[in-house]
């Protein structure tokens, strides 16, 4: 208990160090999203081309003027950009960027000067083509030294899913300072999501609760859609062929999908909402894997955009569930309430920015960091909630424990005190009784009389010793010292005593050999047939039988059915159980009770199995 209070401790110096991290990342964002591009000055599209078309035709077509970040993909099209770039004010190199963006290929062509296309000369500039990006960053870029005045440049991209571009032309120096407090917001936001995934792990490995599971799964795989969309992919698997990296990239946004809707899910249920709301993360889950089937079967496209329209409507989802919820779970409806309504407008502005309906620099270039960040700082206050109420818990258990430990001390003292009275009240009175049969002269009393003096001293004798073997079996204190013993021999002696051994039928065959304690076995076989010959009619036999069966070996003690009755079988080995008309001899209720425990200590059992007109008990012993 005391480890689990050190770790739910440890939890809130991790909370405290993730919301600092995470400051920082979002003041470090807004500055680097403040950096704008001065060296373009002119960004045209050309969408929808078959990616047949030479540079050459794609010069003389019909380009439209759009801003410098646009939202594309999701289509096996090739998509046409055509920038204007002025030279460095210094002179020097020129850094053109694409802001996270991780499209399936990039291609640049230029410089060119307008007009493009010369009907009498034909071309009258020279084409460069760049076959892959070559600006060393994670970000794809180009190192250019566009001509006096400026020149006109051709990008030809192809993207199945969807991404955000943010183009940037800086001189060098302006760049690799852009560059630098990039690596510093990416450094940040993904050491913050390592942190967030280590702690649902160890939230989840103290509580065991699923909801902490999922969200592991959840974070492990927005971790490493991150390193693929941030473009680190080219550094951590350099093995992997560019296509590879794309198709993983590509899968990890549908497990992304996936594990998201099933922790939302696991989160939500915990507030009870409504039958119908639930089934919407449930259609959700198998619209996602019909479409991750789909991709790897069929149309990439086509999949991707079913998903993209599947996470689009998780605002529904979330609102629907939120306003249904009828349980006042932790950490109560209204806040649950208010941070999915914040999820929701996350999700709402993600879509809109994805469809192109909103442009926005912040967006395209942090759009990643934005919804990340803001969906674990709030996931983070929703289950920091939980997190407090185990701390209260915990305490309150530590309380308890120790409470607990107090009274079993001061029963394990009264336990103690009590088993010394009645070892001396067992001593005492035995003397008693030895004292009042030596005294009493034997031609004061007939032989019934002293027939029954004997049997009520032997059975007060028996009444005391049961209640000081109960004690020590209660008290875990019964010493055990096994031995090999012989049943046959242990029956045959118990049987031949004089004062009954001619009512005992014993049937045995051979020496037997069992693991046990022979002086439990003596009590264990004493008492049955003490209960035999107590309860079953005057002079009528005992049968007591020896058979080896199951790996072990049986006894059984039958005798008739006498003025006792028949015991209940759903209590006859309760402690201090005694039947309505057994209280008739001396006797404590304890036989039973003594004979089960006994026998569990040795490893053996007892059973009642009644026939008509006689009670039988039958022990099992191991080999």
């Amino acid at each position: 208990m005391q480890t689990m209070t050190v770790n739910l401790h440890r939890f809130r110096v991790v909370h405290l160090f993730v919301a600092l991290m995470l400051t920082g990342t979002i003041t470090v964002s807004a500055t680097g999203a403040l950096t704008q591009s001065q060296l373009i000055t002119d960004v045209a599209l050309l969408e929808g081309s078959k990616g047949i078309l030479e540079i050459k035709d794609v010069a003389q077509e019909d380009f439209m003027a759009v801003s410098d970040t646009i939202s594309i993909g999701y289509s096996n099209a090739v998509t046409w950009l055509r920038l204007r770039i002025l030279p460095a004010p210094d002179g020097g190199d020129v850094a053109l960027t694409f802001g996270s963006a991780v499209p399936d290929s990039l291609k640049l062509f230029g410089p060119f000067s307008a007009p493009f296309y010369d009907t009498a000369t034909g071309f009258d500039f020279v084409q460069h083509e760049e076959e892959s990006p070559d600006w060393p960053s994670p970000l794809p870029g180009y190192r250019l030294i566009p001509p006096e005045g400026g020149a006109y440049y051709f990008v030809r991209i192809q993207s199945t899913g969807s991404i955000w571009l943010h183009m940037e032309a800086q001189p060098v120096a302006q760049a690799i300072a852009s560059t630098e407090r990039r690596y510093v917001t990416q450094i940040v936001y993904l050491t913050s999501m390592l942190i967030i995934m280590i702690w649902a792990l160890n939230m989840f490995m103290v509580s065991g609760l699923n909801v902490f599971g999922w969200f592991t799964a959840l974070q492990f795989v927005w971790v490493g859609n991150n390193l693929f969309y941030l473009g680190y992919a080219d550094s951590l698997v350099p093995f992997l062929s560019h296509e590879t990296q794309i198709l993983l990239f590509r899968s990890s946004v549908f497990c992304g999908a996936f594990f998201s809707v099933i922790f939302h899910r696991a989160l939500m249920i915990r507030f009870e909402p409504s039958w119908l709301a639930l089934r919407l993360f449930d259609a959700q889950l198998g619209v996602i894997g019909i479409a991750f089937v789909y991709f790897w079967n069929f149309d990439k496209v086509i999949a991707l955009q079913v998903n993209a329209i599947c996470l689009a409507t998780m605002p529904i989802v979330f609102l629907a569930n939120a306003v249904s919820a009828r349980k006042n779970a932790s950490p109560g409806l209204f806040a649950m309430r208010l941070v999915y309504a914040m999820l929701s407008l996350s999700f709402i502005l993600n879509s809109f920015a994805v469809l192109g309906l909103i442009t926005s620099a912040l967006l395209a270039q942090y759009g990643y960091f934005i919804h990340g960040a803001l969906t674990a700082s709030l996931i983070i206050l929703l289950l920091n909630a939980k997190v407090r109420d185990m701390f209260a818990r915990a305490r309150a258990a530590e309380i308890t424990s120790a409470e607990i430990d107090r009274k079993n001390q001061i029963e394990q003292e009264k336990t103690r005190a009590l088993s010394q009275f009645i070892d001396m009240l067992v001593h005492e009175v035995k003397n008693a009784l030895a004292v009042i049969r030596m005294s009493t002269p034997a031609h004061v009393l007939t032989d019934g009389q002293r027939a029954r003096s004997a049997e009520a001293i032997r059975g007060l004798t028996n009444v005391l010793d049961r209640c000081n073997q109960v004690v020590r079996l209660d008290n875990n204190a019964q010493m055990l010292c096994l031995e090999a013993c012989d049943l046959t021999a242990t029956l045959q002696r118990l049987c031949a005593r004089a004062d009954y051994s001619a009512r005992i039928n014993l049937k045995v065959h051979g020496t037997v050999i069992v693991h046990g304690d022979p002086v439990l076995l003596d009590v264990v076989f004493g008492n049955l047939l003490d209960n035999a010959l107590k309860y079953s009619p005057p002079e009528s036999e005992i049968y007591v039988s020896l058979v080896s069966e199951d790996g072990g070996h049986s006894i059984l003690f039958e005798n008739a059915l006498g003025a006792a009755g028949v015991p209940d079988p759903k209590r006859v080995f309760e402690r201090h159980y005694r039947g309505e008309y057994a209280r008739a001899e001396i006797g404590s209720g304890l036989g039973l009770y003594i004979v089960r425990g006994l026998l569990h200590l040795m490893g053996g059992k007892i059973s009642y199995v009644p026939a008509e007109a006689f009670i039988r008990f039958k022990v099992w012993i191991p080999c």
